[in-house]
């Protein structure tokens, strides 16, 4: 009997912890602060503790500093390359099949033979995505076992936060030649480190991810629509344009070569190129981890 009611206690503290924060964007901003302090990123000189090698060492400490870094060539075998291209089109092609006929309103769907959520392709930006969660009875390709069981990629995203991680799902995605470009956004107000894996070259021309360096650390112009993700939801995680140029420095872009590995911290300010030329083939694995600010926001019902 106490279990319930303990429970029911800790749920209504919860609502009324929500409803405080959700109407003072200073006392929000002060209380997220310090959860982050709690557990922050590991700093570059602790790297070493974490037995990582000199390729990965140096990407860690570019994603601290910059919230963006590569991985040169860790999933660069050939065999894989050619073997996760032809998966992520058949994926697309699935993708093709089931939305055929359907209502131009119904965006995404779970896919009954392969547990996948499937999103309508975009067409104005080119874009076919398919989310594969990493759960049990889920259907797996190859290439996408191959990301989730990559124990060097994993070891890394904990040593970043200095906590376990893991990842929660691998997205396959396809990009064609389109009009538009996606808009300047963040992707969570927690804690998530996404690698993004490379399966075809990437220029300019081929619709490369930018990103704000440095935005990972929250400029104060974004305050506001933090406090307004938490409170309203992912609506408010995009940025307007102006306020975007009026951050320093100029965007990097996510050029490389097929099984270049790019990772990202998912809070800071990034946004995806049109593509005018060729094809790119990606995929995409988000990292989750129990830092104390994230177990604060889940339980807040942030998602």
């Amino acid at each position: 009997m106490a279990l319930p009611i303990a429970r029911s206690l800790r749920s209504a503290s919860d609502r009324v912890t929500r409803y405080i924060l959700s109407r003072n964007e200073r006392l929000f901003i002060r209380v997220y602060d310090r959860k982050a302090g709690l557990a922050r990123p590991t700093r570059p000189e602790t790297t070493d503790a974490c037995g990582l090698d000199k390729a990965a060492r140096r990407a860690l400490e570019d994603l601290h500093r910059e919230g963006f870094a590569w991985w040169r060539g860790l999933f660069g075998d050939p065999a894989f390359l050619e073997a996760a291209r032809a998966e992520v089109r058949d994926a697309c092609r699935l993708v093709e099949r089931r939305f055929e006929g359907r209502p131009d309103h119904e965006r995404t769907m779970n896919d009954p033979e392969t547990g996948w959520r499937l999103g309508r392709p975009v067409a104005h930006q080119g874009r076919t995505r398919i989310t594969v969660p990493n759960k049990p009875g889920i259907e797996k390709p190859a290439c996408v076992r191959a990301v989730l069981g990559n124990s060097a990629l994993t070891e890394f995203v904990s040593c970043y936060y200095g906590v376990e991680a893991w990842p929660n799902y691998v997205l396959m995605e396809r990009l064609q030649t389109a009009p538009e470009g996606d808009f300047w956004h963040f992707d969570k107000i927690y804690d998530q480190v996404k690698a993004m894996v490379l399966l075809t070259d990437v220029g300019l021309g081929n619709g490369p991810v930018r990103y704000k360096p440095a935005t990972h650390r929250r400029p104060p112009a974004i305050d506001p629509l933090f406090h307004h993700t938490f409170r309203k939801g992912l609506s408010w995680a995009y940025p307007p344009e102006p306020v975007v140029r009026e951050i320093k420095p100029e965007p990097v872009y996510g050029c490389g070569r097929a099984g270049d590995c790019l990772l990202m911290d998912t809070l800071g300010i990034h946004s995806g190129t049109r593509l005018i030329e060729g094809e790119r083939l990606l995929l995409v694995v988000a990292f989750n981890v129990r830092t104390p600010k994230n177990e604060f926001l889940w339980r807040l019902g942030v998602c």
